[in-house]
């Protein structure tokens, strides 16, 4: 049963619903498959622009432009600002960050972040084999921070230790590759983003296996055996934490009411539960879409930029699904 457990831990891929305008973009190399942990993958990718779905990415470029300013803390200084960027789910396949599928790096520092909207999984094994992938986006130029989502490794996340950074709270992974937490407000740029990770597995039809189920390899064995069954591995491939807790909710609360349910942008790995019931008969409502939900009713925002659901689509001209491709925001 060992071997059957070795076997089943690569990185494996997530879920599927969903425009944005671009830069750099990842193609169709390794998506929906499981995971390559290196980085730089020798098939050919899509230029800037070619999408999935029906509302496929524009240009190069900015979200579109803001209308009014529903915040007042920003400075009014006019001197250049740091960069940020978005893309959604990695599954641990990083080949989008390479230069020649996003130039726009040549002019990118430490001070500039590109945001994973979830399913980073960079940190998939919890072991030095995680080391090479991390290695790699360290030495990038800019700064890479991601939200968590339902294929992410919790045990090894909650080894880091907590700290602050820009106003919230974060795992350092490494000096530049930051885990932005659950229910968090930062300040970039003079930009307030919220922050809310993880999401329902929809890919477990068949169940979650226990390894210290006496059962374990027969059970597993079987699963093998049947054609397109989808089930996951507790600890391995799978963890209950990919739903906020009670104490992650409290602290979302929280942080909006010390702003008024007043932000920028609004950054999580599944949508509220009106834009999650367009997508897939796969989807469905469950407690965290419904708290987005919440948010998509309460608070205040420009943008709200998600993943999850593997498209490239402007749900409309607030919220923004992005998987393979990376949107300037900021």
């Amino acid at each position: 049963s060992q071997a059957a457990k070795s076997r089943h831990s690569s990185n494996p891929s997530g879920a599927g619903c969903g425009k944005p305008q671009i830069a750099g973009v990842r193609g169709g190399a390794g998506c929906g498959q499981r995971a390559d942990h290196g980085v730089g993958r020798k098939n050919g990718l899509p230029t800037a622009g070619e999408g999935h779905g029906d509302g496929g990415l524009q240009n190069q470029g900015d979200l579109p432009e803001r209308t009014g300013n529903r915040t007042e803390h920003r400075s009014t200084e006019t001197e250049e600002k740091d960069m940020i960027w978005a893309t959604g789910d990695c599954h641990g396949n990083f080949e989008r960050f390479r230069p020649e599928y996003f130039p726009e790096q040549a002019q990118m520092t430490k001070d500039d972040v590109v945001v994973v909207t979830g399913d980073f999984g960079g940190i998939w094994f919890g072991d030095a084999r995680d080391d090479e992938a991390l290695g790699c986006l360290e030495s990038l130029p800019f700064t890479l921070a991601f939200v968590d989502g339902n294929h992410e490794n919790y045990d090894a996340l909650a080894s880091y230790p907590a700290e602050k950074w820009q106003g919230g709270k974060i795992h350092r992974i490494r000096p530049h590759v930051l885990h932005l937490m659950r229910g968090q407000i930062y300040e970039l740029e003079g930009y307030r983003f919220f922050t809310m990770g993880g999401a329902k597995s929809h890919d477990i039809e068949d169940g979650i296996l226990d390894p210290d189920d006496p059962n374990f390899g027969r059970k597993f064995l079987m699963l093998q055996r049947r054609p397109r069954s989808r089930y996951r591995i507790n600890h391995i491939s799978w963890w209950a934490q990919e739903l906020p807790s009670d104490e992650e909710y409290a602290e979302a609360r929280h942080s909006l009411d010390s702003v008024g349910w007043e932000v920028d942008y609004i950054i999580t790995h599944c949508a509220p539960t009106s834009i999650a019931l367009m997508g897939s008969r796969h989807n469905e409502a469950d407690r965290l879409t419904d708290f987005l939900q919440e948010v998509r009713e309460r608070a205040k925002y420009h943008y709200w930029l998600f993943g999850h659901y593997h498209d490239n689509r402007a749900i409309d001209e607030k919220h923004i699904l992005l998987w393979e491709q990376i949107v300037r925001v900021i």
